[in-house]
């Protein structure tokens, strides 16, 4: 399984959406998306542009807590030894290191983000009841986007490999529980297959499919 499935599955597990690959891609509400041959959402339309269909959305504040693999070891040390987060000494530096230690491992952490969340879904599927062009069992409806204010995604394919990243204790705290990379500075040379530091962007969809007698099913 490729990271991109495992991080979509341990997604729908951790905060009940599909995940955005690749993490900070454009998606918005009242898009129309079907999932390719490796399970990705590709964008295919809109509700607007492609069907004539208005919609409206309203927005909220959103938190999503950080999540990982279970191959995905997290470490810290300070002073030439290894730590708990609950004893290092905020005012000193420290470091702290990811170990993916299995293939296709993966970290994810976000602060607030908003979440933008389509309204009159109903309307919309009564709509689509008598398009001969919409694919029923093909195309969904993007009816909730979480877009992250900052997030750090990591990621590796390969087994073994390590990422250490150092800087004050406080910083490397918030970098591992929020996403935030301010004051945080990686030191190992180990080249990740997947590497965002505090970045902005789209990180999670909820989808709905409309079926022949115009009523939604949330997947």
């Amino acid at each position: 399984m490729s990271i991109p499935r495992k991080y979509d599955k341990r997604m729908r597990q951790s905060w009940g959406m599909h995940a955005v690959w690749i993490p900070g891609t454009e998606i918005n509400v009242g898009d129309i998306v079907q999932k390719d041959g490796q399970g990705n959402l590709a964008a295919i339309g809109n509700l607007k542009e492609t069907y004539n269909i208005a919609y409206s959305s309203k927005e909220s504040e959103g938190l999503k807590a950080a999540f990982k693999s279970a191959s995905t070891k997290i470490k810290y040390f300070q002073g030439g030894a290894a730590v708990t987060e609950n004893r290092l000494d905020l005012g000193a530096d420290a470091s702290v290191e990811f170990g993916f230690t299995g293939s296709d491992s993966f970290f994810v952490s976000t602060p607030a983000g908003k979440i933008t969340t389509l309204q009159n879904l109903i309307g919309i599927g009564n709509k689509l009841v008598d398009v001969d062009t919409w694919r029923h069992d093909k195309y969904f409806i993007v009816r909730a986007v979480f877009n992250a204010e900052g997030f750090t995604v990591l990621g590796s394919k390969q087994a073994n490999r390590k990422a250490t990243f150092t800087g004050n204790a406080n910083a490397l705290i918030k970098f591992v529980t929020l996403g935030l990379n301010a004051g945080v500075n990686k030191s190992s040379t180990a080249n990740l297959d997947v590497e965002f530091l505090g970045e902005s962007g789209a990180l999670g969809v909820e989808l709905a499919r409309v079926k022949q007698n115009g009523f939604i099913v949330s997947r």
